[in-house]
């Protein structure tokens, strides 16, 4: 990303938030408010087709002011008694969705200039890097298959049979074990990244195969997901970085997005009805579109809605003086949540379960604008995102720039959680960070074993 390029997108998104803060004192409006948010949705849509050269910033911009633009975007096309999800119908008003459309475009700010300042990396690695061959490549490579396969099989345990034989979770066994998810996405991006960095024989055949085994038959046939969302952001990003650049979509690649994103919401409309009754495509696409809708008046869209709901519940709380600023509460207790809570079972709670002290329905965690807003109100959603996306470029720019294996398992911070990082709670992130930490020590230690017992043997003979 070059100083001019950035420059632009930080201009774009001030823009953007001088248009859209005088909806705070325009309140009883709706005209003016509605013309002020159709000026920020064209903006948003500028800001997102200039992050096209780099699918994870995309993302990134994408899912942070599309979920909190959300609410508004169904108030200005279908009035400002409309509802945006069938969670907690009290928070909905108009009132919160003009706060929420506020700090939305702070945080477009703050994202913008976090990446900007992210993206000041050091000159890149010289080409005749990228295709030396890596003796920690390998030992990490045969060390994560073992590992894919073991939680490919503690998922298949935990979640049940596949849709087709069974509901949806209507067997399942309980709760997967902290991050065990997470470190079988980061195994198999660290897989990807090895079969190109290290001579294997068949490496990238035993990647494809471990994919299926992981991301086909253990989650996306048994209802999951997100997860499967992440993994195939992930390895994008990460194809593009082993050529050395930045991954673009073009429109050919817009088109398989859409499609693939258009085959997982199927899936959530099919998990819970192909294994009891026979529906075909049409029956499928119906119950797609038509559900969410089913005997309410609400706009609800997938797993979007669920999610602006925990900021417009927080934005509720804290406006109506209910909760007080947490003022970084919620982000010094990070490290008291660090133990698994089998080994610290009074840790402080998640804050993802707070609705259901005041009397709020909500599902899926808690927003990241949510949760900054919950901490520091509107300086919150400025400064909050802005460090989050900082890290994002740096780590980025980092694993684009350097090629060491230690750059690459920083990416895997966010590459490992994007989804629940981005959509259920900051906190998914530090989670990610220790846990490929703790991944690439134990595959640095293995290899340093290796490496001297093979030495030892040798000098033996």
């Amino acid at each position: 990303m070059n100083k001019q390029t950035a420059s632009t997108g930080i201009w774009l998104s001030l823009t953007n938030c001088i248009i859209a803060l005088p909806a705070l004192i325009t309140a009883e409006s709706y005209d003016v408010i509605r013309l002020l948010a159709i000026l920020s949705f064209v903006l948003f849509v500028i800001l997102l087709l200039r992050r096209l050269g780099n699918v994870l910033f995309l993302a990134r911009t994408l899912f942070l002011g599309g979920i909190g633009y959300y609410p508004m975007m169904v108030k200005v096309l279908a009035g400002p008694d409309a509802l945006f999800s069938l969670y907690e119908p009290g928070t909905q008003g108009f009132d919160i969705a003009i706060v929420m459309y506020v700090a939305t475009s702070l945080a477009i700010l703050g994202n913008e200039i976090g990446l900007s300042l992210g993206s000041r990396v050091s000159a890149p690695t010289p080409a005749e890097s990228f295709a030396r061959p890596s003796g920690l490549w390998r030992t990490i490579f045969y060390a994560c298959i073992p590992i894919i396969l073991l939680v490919s099989f503690l998922t298949i345990q935990a979640v049940g049979p596949t849709v087709f034989t069974a509901t949806y979770a209507s067997q399942a066994e309980g709760q997967l074990l902290g991050n065990t998810q997470n470190i079988g996405i980061i195994c198999l991006l660290a897989v990807f990244v090895a079969s190109y960095k290290a001579d294997i024989r068949y490496g990238r055949a035993v990647f494809i195969v471990l994919a299926i085994v992981f991301l086909v038959w253990a989650m996306f046939l048994r209802g999951l997901r997100q997860d499967v969302v992440t993994a195939v952001l992930g390895i994008a990003v990460c194809y593009g970085l082993v050529r050395g650049r930045e991954y673009r979509l073009s429109l050919k690649g817009i088109s398989v997005v859409l499609a693939f994103l258009f085959v997982v919401e199927l899936m959530g409309a099919a998990r819970a009805v192909i294994a009891t009754e026979a529906v075909t495509f049409t029956d499928l696409w119906q119950l797609m579109v038509s559900k969410p809708l089913e005997g309410s008046s609400a706009y609800h869209f997938g797993t979007v809605s669920p999610i602006a709901t925990t900021f417009s519940n927080i934005v509720y709380l804290i406006d109506s003086k209910t909760m007080d600023l947490l003022f970084g509460k919620s982000f010094l207790e990070f490290i008291p949540r660090t133990p698994p809570e089998f080994l610290y079972p009074d840790r402080p709670r998640d804050y993802a379960w707070i609705f259901d002290d005041y009397g709020l329905g909500a599902t899926g965690g808690i927003f990241e604008l949510a949760e900054a807003y919950m901490n520091f109100g509107f300086l919150g959603v400025l400064l909050i995102p802005g460090i989050i996306s900082f890290l994002m470029a740096r780590a980025f720019y980092g694993a684009l720039h350097r090629q060491s294996v230690i750059s690459y398992f920083l990416l895997f911070t966010f590459l490992g959680m994007f989804l629940r990082g981005t959509w259920y709670q900051i906190f998914a992130f530090y989670k990610s960070f220790l846990t490929a930490l703790i991944l690439f020590v134990v595959f640095a230690v293995l290899h340093s074993l290796f490496r001297t017992g093979f030495k030892n043997a040798r000098e033996g003979c």
